[in-house]
């Protein structure tokens, strides 16, 4: 069994992994823990290394100065520029205040920490205006995941809204490049469709339970569990995840609702289903399971996953 594997087996050991196990009829239980055990679990500090990663490597191949901005949920038909900038200040609010920031306000420190070191080549979500006067020739969005597209894709859409974006674009001024830690094969595609032609960049190929190293039976076997199951969830309609893609990859800072519902559907009114990650939240309990340092992580695999015995064989 691969460390990866082993360290989300884990998972079963936390409260809710226990209460999420023992909602499962005894015949499906062995499937249950193939669906646990098959999760990617991706920590804070491995994403923010991957993405500071892209940004250092995006930044070396184009001109500079270069410009980065957290993706983030947005009205398509309204320019970006327009939506977000301070009419106080004039800058961009690189999130909005009072909101339930997600993903983009770990992406937006990231862009912050890593634009410190040369500002005036680093523009952090910089304004129109500032674009014009750096003479920026290439915009980066960061994501941390694109599932069906729709967010990254909405996102570039906002920018495409504002004529003289358009029009720098089209002089070929300007280009856009997408990074994103991970990504499904649909999801890439759809944001590489759009007309502003953006070029996507990803750093790690996305797990679903679809595309698995698995027989058929098997796989049929996962997806008739999560369908079933998922039945039970307040997120029926989401059995199989946001878009069908069945993602399989999970982040410290949240469960992506591209992966089956019977994962992270919120318990709500008479739907009792217990996830592992209460409406995609990650809680402290598995937090604890997320690998921090590979001797630390096998020590703990070790105790968690091991009987008496054989503990103690190992220690002595």
């Amino acid at each position: 069994m691969s460390s990866e594997k082993r360290i989300a087996r884990a998972l079963l050991y936390t409260e809710l992994g226990k209460s999420w196990l023992v909602q499962f009829g005894s015949s499906d239980k062995d499937i249950a823990e193939k669906i646990d055990a098959s999760l990617t679990l991706v920590s804070h500090s491995e994403f923010e290394r991957a993405i500071q990663s892209s940004l250092e490597k995006t930044a070396s191949e184009n001109d500079l100065p270069i410009a980065f901005y957290a993706v983030r949920e947005v009205d398509k038909q309204n320019s970006y520029f327009e939506q977000y900038t301070n009419t106080t200040t004039g800058n961009i609010d690189a999130l909005v205040h009072g909101s339930d920031h997600g993903s983009e306000a770990r992406i937006a420190a990231i862009i912050r920490n890593y634009s410190k070191t040369d500002s005036n080549k680093l523009l952090n979500h910089p304004s129109l205006q500032e674009l014009r006067n750096k003479k920026c020739r290439a915009i980066v969005f960061v994501d941390d995941f694109i599932g069906s597209g729709k967010r990254t894709y909405e996102f570039i859409e906002s920018f495409w809204n504002d004529p003289t974006f358009v029009s720098w674009l089209s002089l070929k001024y300007l280009k856009i490049i997408v990074v994103s830690f991970s990504a499904t094969e649909r999801g890439m595609k759809h944001v590489s469709k759009h007309k502003a032609k953006p070029e996507v960049i990803v750093e790690r190929s996305c797990p679903t339970f679809r595309n698995m190293p698995w027989g058929q039976a098997l796989r049929n076997s996962v997806l008739n569990v999560c369908k079933r199951y998922g039945r039970r969830t307040s997120r029926s309609h989401f059995w199989d995840g946001y878009g069908h893609e069945s993602v399989a990859l999970v982040f410290e800072h949240g469960c992506p609702n591209n992966a089956p519902a019977i994962l992270w559907a919120p318990i709500k009114g008479k739907k009792r289903w217990e996830p592992l990650f209460q409406n995609r939240a990650i809680l402290a309990g598995e937090q604890s399971v997320f690998p921090l340092r590979s001797h630390v992580v096998t020590h703990l695999l070790r105790f968690l996953m091991s009987d008496r015995r054989s503990w103690q064989r190992a220690a002595s």
